[in-house]
């Protein structure tokens, strides 16, 4: 529906991964557009808001400058306490998005899982330490699982388009989870995998297998 009415917007994020491999549920939606426009997304939420009858809320906003793309949200209300999150996000990378019926292309996808783990730019900590720029999210772990085993293996997709200095923020993201606490969330993620054999996967992928090339 927001899709075909708003071309310049198209669907990203865990759901689109979802509707490619069913891997897991996810309850929000991420709209990218490489034109996004904040007063864009208020007219898109109003149209939904007149096709189904749904309230919405804002949520927060955040406006672009020089480290972070413009992103707005908003809380889709379905009554009964059942809300939906929905995100507008600037696309940063769209020039070059492949979008198909609305979605945005599985490799697309996966290049900003990583960027959404590591971060577009990388931080230093107080000593200097490159450290991870994104997001620690045990969501964002279980997709680059999926799509390492569904897709392509992560070491193959990560070292033709990003570099090996990324690959020590992908490093320090991964070292970053707590274990028990992780597996909790995915537990509670209702995932199709035991959260251990995906810890066990990734272990081998990051911290051996492509560790090993940063020597």
């Amino acid at each position: 529906m927001v899709t075909g009415k708003f071309p310049a917007y198209y669907l990203a994020g865990g759901t689109a991964l979802a509707i490619y491999l069913g891997h897991r549920f996810s309850e929000d939606l991420d709209f990218f557009s490489p034109a996004y426009d904040p007063a864009m997304a208020d007219k898109v939420m109003r149209y939904i808001k007149a096709q189904t009858g749904y309230a919405f809320k804002k949520g927060d906003e955040v406006c672009r400058n020089a480290k972070t793309a413009g992103m707005k949200v908003f809380y889709l209300d379905f009554g009964g306490g059942v809300v939906m999150k929905v995100d507008f996000v600037e696309d940063v990378f769209g020039d070059t998005a492949v979008v198909k019926d609305g979605i945005l292309s599985l490799a697309d996808i996966y290049q900003r899982k990583i960027f959404a783990a590591i971060g577009v730019k990388g931080k230093s900590s107080s000593t200097g330490r490159l450290i991870a720029g994104g997001r620690q999210s045990v969501k964002d772990l279980y997709d680059l699982y999926t799509l390492s085993r569904c897709h392509e293996p992560l070491k193959k997709f990560f070292f033709r388009h990003f570099s090996i200095h990324d690959m020590a923020r992908l490093e320090h993201w991964y070292l970053g989870f707590g274990r028990s606490e992780a597996v909790l969330e995915l537990l509670d993620l209702d995932v199709k995998d035991d959260p251990r054999k995906v810890f066990a996967y990734m272990d081998k992928i990051i911290l051996k297998e492509m560790a090993s090339l940063k020597h």
